[in-house]
C-alpha cells in the first residue's frame, strides 16, 4: 500500500507540473500577445538592434525575439497594476509622438484590439513623463533580469 501511495503522489505531481506549465506559455507569437499589454523597448544606435519586453496586465514578462516572445519571468502583480494605472492616469493614450532619433525608446499599448505606439529619441523634446515612465518600467525589468542570474 505504501508503494501505491508513492506512485499516486508521483503521478499527481507530474499532472500538476504539466498543467502549471500549460497555463503560462513560455513562448508567445505576435498574434497571441494578449488584449491588455505594454511593449517597452529601445533600439537604434550603431547596430540598429532593438530590445523589447512585453508586460501583460497579469504581470507576465516576455522578451521579444524576432516575431515571438519568450517568457522572462513574472513581475509582482501589484507593480504590474501600478504600471498600467500610471499609463492610464498620465494620459499617455492621448499623446501622439513619432520622433525617433539615432537611438530611440518606445512604449506600445495593446488594449481591446487597438495598438497605440509612442516612439521618441534622446533629443526629441517629448514630455518628461515619457522618459520617467520608460525608465520606471526598464529599471524593474533590469532588476528581474539581475535576480535570475
Amino acid at each position: 500500500m505504501h508503494l501505491s501511495f508513492q506512485k499516486f503522489i508521483c503521478c499527481l505531481f507530474l499532472i500538476l507540473t504539466f498543467f502549471s506549465c500549460a497555463i503560462v506559455p513560455s513562448v508567445l507569437s505576435e498574434s497571441e500577445m494578449g488584449a491588455d499589454s505594454l511593449l517597452i523597448g529601445t533600439g537604434g544606435g550603431f547596430t540598429g538592434r532593438e530590445t523589447a519586453y512585453l508586460l501583460t496586465s497579469k504581470g507576465l514578462l516576455y522578451q521579444k525575439k524576432a516575431s515571438q516572445y519568450e517568457k522572462v519571468g513574472i513581475m509582482d502583480i501589484k507593480w504590474a497594476r501600478q504600471a498600467f494605472f500610471v499609463y492610464e492616469t498620465q494620459n499617455l493614450e492621448e499623446m501622439d509622438t513619432h520622433a525617433p532619433g539615432n537611438t530611440y525608446y518606445f512604449i506600445e499599448r495593446h488594449k481591446a484590439g487597438t495598438v497605440k505606439k509612442l516612439i521618441w529619441g534622446k533629443e526629441s523634446g517629448q514630455p518628461e513623463i515619457l522618459y520617467q515612465f520608460h525608465r520606471f518600467l526598464w529599471n524593474q525589468i533590469a532588476i528581474l533580469q539581475d535576480q535570475k542570474k
